[in-house]
């Protein structure tokens, strides 16, 4: 639910402003003719894809909450599914294309 609310917060920073956020992280590989950033990248397309998968992905948490409550591999599961939201993320705000890849 934290995710939900910061990608609203972003969402509205963004849509309401019509601007172009990149945070740049660090630099990945630096071989001098080559340079490879970490970094993020928010622009209109990215603050509501953003919002769609953490809405979505809240929802999908409680109904499995409760859904999944009884189920010996529940915390697999759970761990499944937020590693499966965080590749999700990490895919809509990538910096390049490598990073596009790993998401």
């Amino acid at each position: 639910m934290l995710s939900l609310f910061l990608s609203m917060l972003i969402n509205f920073e963004i849509s309401l402003s019509n601007s172009i956020c990149i945070v740049h992280l660090f630099n990945w590989v630096d071989l001098g003719f080559f340079l490879l950033d970490i970094g993020f990248y928010f622009d209109t397309l990215t603050a509501v894809m953003l919002f769609v998968i953490c809405f979505i992905s809240t929802l999908v948490h409680l109904y499995s909450v409760e859904y999944m409550s009884h189920d010996p591999g529940f915390i697999r599961f759970m761990a499944y599914l937020s590693l499966f939201t965080f590749f999700m993320i990490l895919l809509v705000t990538a910096d390049n294309y490598l990073q596009m890849f790993i998401g």
